[in-house]
């Protein structure tokens, strides 16, 4: 299920995995739940919670809140120069995320691959601030096979399946296009225009698609809203069938600093993956 370095992971798994996690949690004092997708939450659905029971259950430890500037090695030591002082260690957790502070890591000599954001909102081509706000779910995309929801947002798209998509895709050049199936079963839209022959065609989508989506929807293929049923020709008919099984959205782009996680990082050929230790 992990688009990339999924193997990596496998030793790591198996010594310690989802459920260790969640016991782990438990113990700290936070109750976790399943979401529809798999995702696991905490029950307060509270940030904040966690990071205070964590910090917590450090009360044995000392914190130090310095600015890290740089790494050096003294032999098999390792040393770590601050804004404030020096220390020396045996072992160091380095723990940075995302995509910053990389360069104090090249300079001890760990290999740095490029870096994507991942888990993020897609910058669209189309324009869909009339439609900001509206989710259409269960949404099938055909390029990957995946399921969910997605949100149309005044820069594209976004939602849990778009998040989904950019991580897969992460690496990919844009411009590129992703097309998705609106509606999972196949319907006659002839006989419904047959039995529906005056009333206007986003009244009648209104009932297969969101209705506040709908005109849009018609907008983008260059259909009347307010053409009755029995007006439609074959040729439009089809324009709207191809819409609703192969509704296409070109992506130019991802949100400027929406990621999530990063893709890339640290060069997993360069790293133990039973340790996680540096090789």
């Amino acid at each position: 299920n992990y688009p990339r370095g999924e193997k990596f992971l496998y030793s790591i798994f198996s010594k310690f995995s989802t459920s260790d996690t969640t016991e782990l949690f438990e113990k700290l004092g936070i109750e976790t739940y399943i979401q529809d997708d798999m995702r696991i939450f905490p029950k307060s659905d509270d940030s904040k919670e966690v990071q205070t029971k964590f910090i917590n259950a450090l009360n044995k430890v000392t914190l130090k809140k310095e600015k890290a500037l740089r790494i050096e090695k003294e032999g098999e030591r390792i040393k770590v120069i601050t804004d404030y002082d020096s220390y020396t260690f045996d072992k160091l957790i380095i723990a940075i995320g995302g995509h910053s502070n990389y360069e104090m890591l090249k300079r001890i000599g760990i290999s740095i691959t490029p870096i994507y954001p991942s888990l993020v909102g897609l910058v669209s081509k189309e324009n869909f601030r009339e439609i900001s706000g509206i989710v259409l779910k269960n949404i099938i995309s055909k390029d990957t096979g995946l399921e969910g929801d997605i949100l149309f947002t005044h820069y594209g798209i976004s939602g849990p399946l778009i998040y989904k998509i950019s991580s897969i895709k992460a690496k990919d050049s844009f411009p590129y296009s992703l097309s998705f199936r609106l509606i999972k079963e196949d319907i006659d839209l002839q006989n419904l225009f047959n039995n529906n022959p005056h009333k206007q065609i986003h009244n009648l989508l209104g009932e297969i698609i969101p209705k506040n989506f709908a005109n849009s929807f018609l907008k983008k293929i260059n259909v009347s809203n307010e053409l009755k049923c029995h007006k439609i020709t074959k040729d439009i008919r089809e324009k709207i069938e191809n819409e609703l099984y192969n509704f296409t959205v070109t992506i130019i782009g991802t949100k400027k600093d929406g990621e999530t996680v990063s893709s890339g990082g640290v060069d997993l050929k360069k790293v133990n993956p039973k340790t996680l230790e540096s090789k």
